[in-house]
């Protein structure tokens, strides 16, 4: 592959992860009537990525 395909490869990568910790956030808060913060803990989301999550969740 050339770099621009690992380029583009790792992106989608990582936005798939990011897209599956918000589905995981999403059931935590909802079946275990949960706020995000504790949430986030629950999932051992690194503290300096609470606003990101915090943002794409609204």
């Amino acid at each position: 592959m050339c770099d621009y395909s690992l380029g583009v490869y790792d992106r989608g990568v990582e936005k798939g992860a990011e897209n599956k910790l918000l589905e995981n956030i999403k059931s935590v808060m909802e079946g275990l009537s949960m706020p995000l913060e504790k949430a986030l803990e629950l999932l051992k989301v690194p503290k300096s990525d609470y606003a990101k999550y915090e943002e794409l969740l609204k």
